[in-house]
């Protein structure tokens, strides 16, 4: 085993240098095995942990049938049917801590391209990026991870601590993590291999997530009493929805107000209403939809009885709402969650990024319901999220994905430079 000195993350890197090219194939590999869905690609990742040594298992589950405390989400926004997360487990030779990397392989649907972009699933060099559908979200996260070991197999014999890595599904509420955070014994830390949502790449580490609230509010109103065609004339004998819903809106958003809630915003992000034929007609009802966000050390039950109590407010301070109740339908809900700054994880992510991109890292906490919080609150595992810099994210909606070519890779030689010596570490000794 090599040494854990001042030479091993030099040692990491001529490794990474020298592998480069296939590194970067690997990415390719992994975009090309998109246009053939979620289960091909875990497929590729089984095959790629098993030829490097790990003991490899297939977790099915279906996610409508997770009990998570610390969360909720409504059936119906489950992507339905089976999935499947693929563990690969190198167990340590000796009293070294264990580190748990996984990242996600499902992607956000595509029509395609887009005018004047590349295919889809073909990874584009250009430069200093790779374009390709899905190569920030999250398959250079993906491969990073399984070559970040790959690195570790090529400069150390072995290792004292164990090594867990997962390909666990995300997106459309799957959660694939928890099943495997089920089924697996304490570990000492985590990484998320995971872009930072800002586009900062690695000058920032996730170390904290908001939580979430998303909802639904159905409200009726009442149009005047006319057989006019056009309202607007009778316009203040009206009940207009649209007003009632602006009104619980600005409510909901003032509940960072409230003592205990500092720190909550809120943003009305829907509203349904009327018809843009029929301007001149008040509309019968109205539906507004809401999404808040709160800081770690607020509570999910917390924000949620603000939210029903905002509403119930308004219940009672306008005659039309108290006896025609306005309809809460609760969509998503999850805790926030954040990583101590003094944790040796923090401590050791830092300083290797650091060491390898030459700047110190600052901390990205304003990504929502970012997947480090399945770990630290499923399990109480710290975890930090860190990847490469990327843009046009496919959950953000845009086309002409794409990742840094440069930083993909000293992604790959920071990620082993930290589970060499976060697992060459007594567990013991470092607490």
């Amino acid at each position: 085993m090599i040494s854990m000195g001042p030479d091993m993350r030099r040692i990491v890197s001529e490794v990474v240098t020298e592998h480069a090219p296939r590194y970067v194939r690997a990415l390719k590999d992994l975009v090309a095995l998109g246009r053939e869905g979620e289960t091909a690609i875990q497929a590729h990742v089984r095959d790629r942990l098993c030829a490097l040594g790990a003991q490899v298992d297939l977790i099915a589950y279906d996610p409508r049938q997770l009990s998570i405390p610390y969360e909720f989400v409504a059936p119906d926004l489950v992507a339905p049917g089976p999935r499947a997360s693929v563990v690969g487990i190198f167990r340590g030779a000796g009293a070294g801590r264990s580190l748990l990397l996984f990242a996600h392989p499902d992607l956000e649907p595509t029509d395609g391209p887009g005018g004047g972009q590349p295919p889809p699933f073909r990874a584009v060099p250009d430069g200093g990026r790779i374009f390709g559908r899905g190569v920030a979200d999250d398959l250079a996260g993906l491969s990073a991870m399984c070559c970040a070991l790959e690195t570790v197999r090529a400069a150390a014999a072995d290792l004292p601590g164990t090594v867990v890595l997962a390909s666990a599904p995300s997106k459309g509420h799957a959660r694939g993590i928890v099943p495997v955070l089920d089924r697996l014994p304490p570990l000492d830390g985590g990484l998320y291999l995971h872009p930072a949502e800002s586009g900062e790449g690695l000058a920032q580490l996730k170390t904290a997530t908001p939580g979430t609230l998303r909802f639904l509010v159905h409200i009726s109103g009442r149009p005047p009493d006319t057989l006019e065609p056009d309202h607007t004339p009778f316009a203040a004998e009206s009940v207009n929805p649209i007003d009632l819903a602006t009104t619980i809106a600005s409510a909901v958003r003032r509940l960072a107000d409230q003592t205990g809630l500092a720190g909550v915003s809120a943003a009305l992000t829907y509203l349904a209403a009327g018809s843009r034929e029929r301007l001149h007609r008040v509309p019968v009802v109205a539906e507004v939809g809401m999404t808040v966000a709160f800081p770690p050390a607020v509570r999910l039950a917390a924000v949620r009885a603000a939210v029903e109590g905002a509403i119930r407010d308004q219940r009672l301070t306008h005659p039309w709402l108290a006896h025609h109740p306005p309809t809460l339908r609760w969509l998503s809900g999850t805790a926030g969650a954040a990583v101590d700054e003094a944790d040796d994880i923090v401590h050791l992510t830092v300083t290797e990024t650091a060491g390898v991109t030459g700047r110190a890292p600052t901390r990205y906490a304003r990504h929502a319901s970012s997947d480090i919080r399945h770990p630290i609150l499923h399990r109480g595992i710290p975890t930090v999220g860190l990847g490469p810099r990327a843009g046009s994210l496919g959950q953000a909606g845009g086309i002409g994905e794409w990742v840094d070519l440069g930083e993909y890779l000293q992604t790959i030689t920071i990620t082993a430079a930290v589970i060499l010596r976060w697992c060459g570490t007594s567990a013991v000794a470092a607490r």
